[in-house]
Formats: C-alpha cells, structure tokens, sequence
C-alpha cells in the first residue's frame, strides 16, 4: 500500500490546535492500483479529540474505516462521503452522531493538501464557546506572540468590484519581524506587496490570491537576505485572507547542503570510477529466501559497457534483464554473497544480451540485504595475454624454424658504466651454424675472447651507438675467424641488450665484389672509349677540312678542262665531305649530352625559345615557315642542352616540311599530373601524380607512319633518303638524350603527309 504521509508538525504547534470547532484533517490510503482504501487522520485539533470521543483518545493516526471513526456503525458512511469530496473536488457538508459522546455535529469538508479538511461544529456548545471565547482570545494572542514561528494574518484588500489589490496586517508576532528582518515600524506599516517585493518574489503574490479565492495553501521555502535565513512558510486561508506561519529551517538547509554536497562527492567518485559499479537489493519470499536481485543504482560507466540507461536498469531485476547471468553461475554467486557475507571476485566470458566480453567482477555485500557490484571489461588484457602467449609460441618456432640466424648480445660495463665488451647469452640454431662455433663457446666466451678485432671495429661502435639511442641499423660485416661475410640488422631490445638478425651472405658479397670490379673496369673502358671519340672526332675534322680545300683547289684550276662526268665526280666528293663533316659535329655534340649535366639551374624557356628561332632565322626565311608560341615555363636544367633539345626539334620540323608548302609550326605549353599522360605513354606507378610540364612542337611537315614513332630517335635511324632531305639521324637521338638527362620523357606522334608532333614531359619539381 502507498502511504501520502503529510508533515503535520507545524500545524500541531498552531494556533488551530485551541480553535473550539472541532478540525479533522485526513488524508487518503490507497492500494497499488491507485484506489482509496481508507482515509487516515493526520491532524485532529482538541476540539475533534474531545468531541469524537475515541476510545483510543487521540486520532492523529488512526483511519475511518479500520479504527471505526467516529464509530464503528457511522464509519462507512463518514468514509464514503470523505471519498465524495476528495474525488470530486468540492466543499460539502454532512451530518452524522459521535457514537462515543452522542453528540450531533454539522461538518463542512473541502479539498485540502491532497487531503480533506473536515471543520465541524457542536451546536450544543455554541454557548459554552461563547462564553469562552474571551479567554480563548486571550491565550491565542499570548500563543502567537510567544510562539517560536514567525505568524502573521493578513486581511484582503479589494477594489469595488471585489478584486484583491493586496493585503493588509491585521495579527503579527516580533518572531515574524526577527525572521524577515524587519524593523518595528516596517513590520506594522508595510503591505504584503511591499514585503514580496523586499524577498525578490513579487510574481508570488498571484499565489496568496488564490490561497483567499480559491481555499488552497502554500508551502514553500524562502531565503531572505536581511535576516541571512532560510524560512518554510505556510499559508492557509483564513476568513478574507490568510494565515501565514514562518518557521526557521536555516540549520536543516545547511544540514541538507552538507548532505546535499557529500552525497554529489560521493556520487562523483561513483560515476568517476573507470569501473561499472551498480547496486542491488535482495528480493524475498515470505521465508526469506532469494528470489532475485533488483538494481537499484548504477553509474555512467556501468551504462557505457552495458548499453542501458537508468530507466532500463533501475527497478529492474537480474533475472529479468541478463538471464544468461543465471545460467552460468554469476546470479548464485551474488546470492551466496549476501547469504555468507564473504566477498566474491572473479573473471568469467560473458556471451549473452548483445554484449560479447570477459568480465572481472567484484562482488561485496553492503547493509543486510544489498550488494555493490563492480566489474570492467578484461578483453584487451585477455586478448593481450593470449597474444603474448601465441607470440611466444610463434617466437620459438621463428627462433627454431628460422635459416636467418638471430642472437641476443649482453654488454659487458666497467665499474665507470663504460661498456668495455659484450657475450652472446641467446642463438637458434642457424645464429651457431652461422657463426661457425660449437654453441658452448658461442654463448659463454666473451667477443674479445672469439675476435679480439671486433671492438674496435666500426661495427662495434655502430652496436654501442644503437644501445644508447634505440636507432637500428643494418650492415654487413667480415668475421675473420670464419673468413665469410654476415649481413646483420641489429636493433635494441633493452638498454642492456641488442638483437641481431642475420645471414650469411659470402657468395652474394664476392659476386657484389667482382660486379663492383667489373663496373669500375667499364667506366674507365667507356671514358677511354669517349676521350677516343672525342679525340677522333676532332682529329677527322683535319683530313675532311684537306679535302674541301684541295677539291675546291681543284675546281679551280682544272675548270676549263674538266669534263662534266669529271664535275659531277668532284661535286659528289665535296657533298660527301660536307656530310661527313655534319655528322662528325653531331657526334661530337651527342658525346656532350651522353652524360648527365652536372651545372642545373633555373632555365626559362621562352628565352631558349627565342634563341633557337634566332639561330634558325634564315631557314625560317627561305621556307617561309610561320610559329605560334605559348608562354613557356622556367624549369631546372641544362642551359646548353636544353637550349639543344628545343633547336634540334624546331630544326627537324623545318628539314620536314613539304616541298612547296610553308611550314606551320606550334609550340603548345600545358601543367599536367602523370595520371593525364597515361594513355599516351606508360609511367611508373610513383609518378603519375606527379607534376610535369608538358611542351608539344607540332608541324605540317610531312610526317610518318605511327609504327616509326619509337624508331625514330635511334642513333643514325633514317625514314627518308638522303637525297630527299639532308641529315645525319642523330638530331633526334641528342634530344632524347637531353630528355633522359633531365629525368623526364619525349614521345612523338604522327600521320604520314600530315605532319608529326613532338611532346616532352619535365618534371616540376627539382631532381
């Protein structure tokens, strides 16, 4: 059942407790389903004792139906008209004999403070009230004015039309002035208004209206800044305005703010602990027996690891929101600790109602029927624990398994901290096999015991500076007394200790060795054969200069007597010379650009661009050739090649030209990624998002058959004859040279009697 218990200490230490007419204030029992059982009485004045007459004696307490008030034959009645009144809400009056004193009493009963107030009056007594009344008045003022509340009433000010303005003083004790600070004067002059405004509470006074008008009361807390004190004032309706009791409840809001503080510490710590913390209480039979446990508290890390919130959990039971809790063993457990009083830990799977975890949980009792229970989440720590385990397990098979030959080396300190030396103290089988040594000597003797040179090698101190920092390295070491080559990655497992993976690599270091020898024979082969090219380029230039001059001396002086078999014989030497002679300069030039450009800088080609049209300004003129030029870019490079790169294209867009018809020549320039030029030439996957600056040198020339494209910039490659257009098929050849210095790419694309087009690929960036 439900009890609606009201507080009733103030109204028992009122002035009503001496008013003559008998007061009954009762409040409602009612069962679960939220029906009146019986009304119970919580205030009775003397009046109401002595005219009800109880057997009992007072009735604060006792309830209508169960105790029979006023008695046993008129109990149903009185409880079904209180009934009445509480549900419906309205004032009614009633009738009915006190069986104990048979006396006959008029009662009006109203709605108040979620009860019923029952004010009866003896007609009988009306007279000896009278007569009493005088005294009565005189005890009640000396009530108030001794009382240990603040009381004041206060009278109903109204307009014409009836409606209150405010309230007027008409009762009043100096308690009620020392609790609201206020002076005499004020206490006696100031209106109800007036002193709503001086508590900061004037939207209250609609409140004290209705209290007069409508019959309902107030009770509310107030602070009040000229006394510094906490008051509890209660307001009930009397006559034309109201009764107003001022009680001092400054230490129980201190007490409660102390409280109100450890209970937000407390509950601070348990919503802070990293732990799921939640509580219950054990639910019986009428034997006493567990019959399940409910929650009755749970913090904000219990809500995060379960995924419920309060009004999931809270009145719920174990059985009913994890039965998997019962099925393997938790709920017993729990159970025992309370039963026993021992505590309880232990970690167990948990698989069931969403949640897939290994628990630790802590199981206490608190009070004789509760529990706290905390738990966390293990998973990483037993997921890490078997990891641990199968990386053990993984470890010994590496260590066994393994044709790397790994070891663990422990320096050697002396009493300074300086390491002097260091011993093996770990190797699998292929570290002995390796190494050469039977394992007794291998793990027990000391390094400078089994190689005195290795301390002062390189790559002792390479081990020392790795024990000091933690950086790794990997190197490749020759072990004297084995005569064989190790490749060994050391790293640092401690400050202590280092590991070293390795291999035996001899074959691969001899043949590395005869490769290195072999390279160093090639590059001082190809620079004699260079310097030989050079010197005989330069050295042909003399006889090819003896033969122009003595042909040209020739024609001179056998001109008159030459025949023209004789002429054509002496022009076919001297057009063989000066071929000679070009090809000769354009291997010397390819010589020049054969090797990579060791002078880079800041190249704008527009100014390269100009230069070349200027070298080439009287082919231009002859052929009548006209150019379209975009703006060019400043790229890093060769001043000398790239300047070589952009005349050779240019110069072989002129020699191809169709006979009769101006060459058109375009100089496109465009910013491109990798990715753009895939489809015309293949890049490696780490440059096509790349920048490159892209130049295209398109022609109406006479172009070629696309299955020419890549043949085209071989040494020597001719697709036309010599007699047809002059060149030696080296032109080409250089600018793909100069391309390549400058780690980018050049491709072409053509139609036969169409014309070509020449693109190059620069990469942005400096290389």
């Amino acid at each position: 059942m439900i009890s609606l218990e009201p507080k009733t200490s103030s109204l028992e230490a009122s002035v009503l407790f001496l008013v003559p007419d008998p007061l009954i204030w009762v409040f409602p029992i009612k069962n679960d389903d939220g029906t009146v059982e019986d009304f119970e009485v919580g205030y009775a004045n003397k009046a109401a004792i002595e005219g009800v007459g109880h057997p009992q004696g007072n009735l604060v307490g006792l309830r209508l139906l169960r105790d029979g008030v006023p008695s046993a034959q008129s109990a149903p009645g009185n409880f079904k008209h209180y009934l009445d009144v509480y549900e419906s809400g309205e004032v009614k009056e009633y009738t009915f004999v006190a069986h104990f004193t048979n006396r006959v009493y008029e009662t009006v009963r109203q709605p108040h403070n979620h009860g019923v107030l029952s004010i009866t009056r003896d007609r009988g007594a009306q007279r000896e009230a009278e007569k009493r009344e005088q005294a009565t008045r005189r005890t009640m003022e000396s009530i108030v004015a001794s009382a240990p509340i603040g009381i004041a009433v206060f009278e109903a000010i109204r307009d014409d039309d009836g409606v209150i303005q405010d309230f007027k003083l008409r009762v009043y004790n100096k308690q009620r002035n020392i609790l609201l600070g206020l002076t005499e004067a004020e206490g006696e002059q100031m209106k109800f208004s007036e002193i709503l405004q001086m508590l900061g509470s004037p939207a209250a006074f609609e409140k004290y209206v209705s209290v007069v008008e409508n019959g309902t009361s107030i009770q509310r807390e107030q602070y009040v800044e000229r006394s510094m004190k906490w008051l509890c004032i209660s307001t009930v309706k009397l006559d034309d305005g109201f009764l107003a009791m001022l009680s001092d409840i400054t230490e129980l809001k201190e007490s409660q703010k102390v409280l109100q503080q450890q209970s937000d510490y407390l509950n601070s710590i348990f919503n802070a602990s990293l732990n799921a913390v939640c509580t219950c209480e054990a639910i019986r039979d009428e034997e006493g027996k567990i019959l399940d446990l409910q929650y009755t508290q749970i913090n904000e890390m219990f809500k995060q690891m379960i995924g419920k919130n309060e009004e999931e959990v809270l009145g719920k039971t174990m059985r009913q929101l994890f039965p998997t809790a019962v099925a393997n063993g938790i709920y017993d457990t729990h159970c025992k600790v309370i039963e026993t009083g021992v505590p309880a830990r232990f970690d167990i799977k948990y698989k069931g109602e969403g949640l897939n975890a290994w628990f630790d949980i802590s199981s206490v009792k608190v009070g004789d029927n509760g529990l706290v229970i905390t738990f966390e989440d293990v998973m990483e720590q037993k997921t890490a624990a078997e990891k641990i385990e199968e990386q053990k397990r993984l470890l010994d098979n590496i260590l066994a398994g393994s044709s790397n030959g790994i070891s663990v080396t422990e320096f050697v300190r002396d009493t300074d901290g300086n390491i002097i030396d260091c011993r093996t103290i770990l190797a699998n089988d292929a570290a002995v096999a390796i190494a050469g040594l039977p394992r007794d000597i291998y793990l027990t003797k000391l390094a400078s015991e089994i190689e005195p040179a290795l301390l002062e090698s390189p790559y002792f101190q390479m081990c020392k500076k790795t024990l000091e920092t933690g950086e790794p390295f990997i190197t490749q070491y020759y072990f004297q007394l084995t005569n064989r080559w190790l490749e060994l990655s050391v790293s640092r497992m401690d400050h202590e200790n280092l590991i070293h993976v390795f291999t035996d690599v001899t074959p691969i270091k001899e043949a590395q060795l005869q490769q290195e020898r072999l390279v160093e024979e090639l590059k001082r082969s190809n620079q004699s054969l260079e310097e030989f090219a050079h010197a005989a380029s330069h050295d042909m230039k003399e006889p090819l200069r003896k033969i122009r001059t003595f042909t040209d001396r020739l024609k001179v002086k056998l001109a008159e007597r030459v025949d023209e078999s004789s002429s054509n014989l002496m022009k076919r030497i001297e057009t063989s010379a000066q071929r000679l002679e070009l090809l000769v300069d354009d291997l010397l030039e390819f010589s020049h650009v054969s090797e990579r450009p060791r002078e880079m800088a800041q190249v704008d080609l527009n100014v390269k661009v100009q230069k070349v049209l200027a070298d080439l300004e009287l082919s231009i003129e002859e052929k009548g050739a006209r150019f379209t030029v975009d703006t060019m870019p400043v790229v890093h490079g060769n001043k000398r090649q790239l300047q070589q790169l952009f005349y050779n294209l240019v110069n072989n867009a002129l020699k191809y030209s169709k006979p009769g018809v101006p060459p058109e020549i375009a100089i496109k320039y465009s910013l491109v990624n990798g990715a753009d030029v895939k489809t015309h030439i293949e890049l490696p996957a780490d440059e096509l998002q790349k920048k490159y600056h892209q130049v295209e040198i398109r022609d109406n020339g006479i172009g070629f058959e696309q299955q020419y494209a890549e043949q085209i910039f071989g040494m020597f490659k001719r697709l036309h004859g010599k007699a047809e257009y002059s060149g030696t098929g080296v032109g080409l050849s250089i600018a793909k040279k100069v391309v390549d210095n400058h780690q980018g790419y050049i491709w072409a694309s053509g139609e036969l009697h169409k014309g070509a087009t020449f693109y190059i690929l620069l990469p942005v960036s400096k290389y």
